[in-house]
């Protein structure tokens, strides 16, 4: 019996583990499961990409404006959590007490929030895409984000997922 052994030029296999998460999500609990897996990928030596869409962007943002902005993106802005801090849960949010309940609770375990993962995955080299789509649809100015973000369009997720040996959508 003859061994054949695969050429290292014909292999469909990439030479870096990649991972690409699209966040859609705007939602405490599902964002701290994007950034976990993020950073342990990133950690495992993972390449890891994460795009923030529509509600995902709200992870990413440091403050609000409603200066020069129209009465329908001032509403919207004025529903959106203004920083990661005041980030909704899913489910059992409680009028607002859910997110305090859950985060005294991950204080007490010395578990991360939102705004510690971002700036571990910054840290760790994951790539943070917001959709520049979303933002234009949602009225959101890249001055209302944190600092060091890559901008793209869905041709820039496509691209990222096309390439990735995982994809998730949280």
């Amino acid at each position: 019996m003859q061994l054949v052994q695969e050429s290292p030029a014909l292999s469909s296999e990439p030479s870096t583990k990649s991972m690409t998460v699209v966040v859609f999500s705007g939602d405490m609990d599902k964002l701290l499961a994007a950034f976990s897996l993020a950073t342990s990928a990133a950690a495992m030596g993972v390449e890891v990409s994460l795009f923030f869409t529509f509600w995902g962007i709200s992870a990413l943002r440091k403050n609000h404006s409603y200066r020069g902005r129209g009465i329908l993106h001032r509403m919207l802005n004025a529903l959106l959590p203004s920083r990661s801090s005041r980030l909704p849960l899913s489910r059992k949010n409680m009028l607002g007490a859910g997110p305090i309940f859950f985060r005294h609770l991950m204080s007490k375990k010395n578990v991360a929030n939102v705004h510690e993962l971002v700036e571990l995955a910054r840290e760790a080299g994951v790539k943070l895409v917001a959709c520049s789509m979303s933002m234009d649809v949602m009225g959101i100015d890249p001055s209302e984000l944190i600092e060091g973000l890559e901008y793209g369009g869905a041709a820039t997720c496509v691209k990222d997922l096309m390439r990735s040996e995982t994809t998730l959508f949280i």
